[in-house]
């Protein structure tokens, strides 16, 4: 999963505590990565992909 070059992945210990990260569980990351890969193809927009309740 985010195989994407374009992606940046950090392990755990290396995540940069000076700017802003995204964490979600796992059950949403497919669908966040199709979202993002259509935003890099420029054929997606903003939209939500979730709501929480």
């Amino acid at each position: 999963m985010f195989d994407d070059e374009r992606f940046d992945k950090y392990s755990f210990e290396a995540v940069p505590l000076n700017r802003d990260i995204y964490l979600m569980d796992e059950k949403w990351m497919p669908e966040y990565e199709r979202y993002v890969l259509a935003v890099f193809a420029g054929k997606g927009g903003w939209a939500a992909i979730a709501r929480v309740d």
